[in-house]
């Protein structure tokens, strides 16, 4: 997650200087509409992990889509008694095994990888246009609020909850 060179080996991420995650969200009869996740999580134990006590649970189902294949580990969605949560999925498990994570390449459809490009790349123009409306935004607020301001003779009075004080307790100017 933060490291200026990458280690390829298959270590637990724990113990790795930087990492590559991915995510694994969507379901095929669910679409976008996370809330229709069908993953299910069964706890299976608890354990130090770390200093810290972990929980552990089993995850059983299908991702329609799964972001960087070879990351060391995923964030993915799955139902608790019937509550939809988030999981972290490491590609190396604590004792050192690899995790029993299964990826299907499917075959394509009609252009399907053409499709997941292109609306991947519709994604994407939409978070910079949305950034750049945010960043013309803000200098339009600051216009207008300062076009409302009214000048005055006076100085402004001094914050009476703002105490500078100098070491021998004398107030700051």
């Amino acid at each position: 997650m933060c490291g200026t060179e990458y280690e390829f080996s298959r270590r637990e991420v724990a113990d790795k200087s930087s990492v590559v995650l991915g995510y694994a969200m969507t379901e095929k009869q669910g679409g976008s509409d996370l809330r229709e996740t069908q993953t299910t999580a069964l706890f299976s134990h608890s354990a130090d992990y770390h200093g810290a006590t972990a929980h552990w649970y089993e995850l059983t189902g299908h991702k329609w889509f799964c972001s960087v294949p070879q990351s060391d580990g995923f964030f993915t969605l799955a139902k608790v008694g019937g509550e939809v949560t988030c999981f972290f999925l490491p590609r190396t498990l604590p004792d050192g095994d690899f995790n029993p994570f299964f990826i299907q390449r499917l075959k394509d459809k009609g252009g399907g990888l053409r499709e997941i490009l292109s609306h991947a790349h519709l994604t994407r123009l939409d978070f910079a246009v949305g950034s750049a409306g945010l960043m013309r935004q803000w200098p339009s607020f600051s216009t207008a609020r300062a076009r409302q301001r009214l000048p005055t003779k006076r100085s402004r009075p001094r914050r009476q909850w703002v105490h500078r004080r100098k070491p021998n307790g004398e107030d700051l100017p």
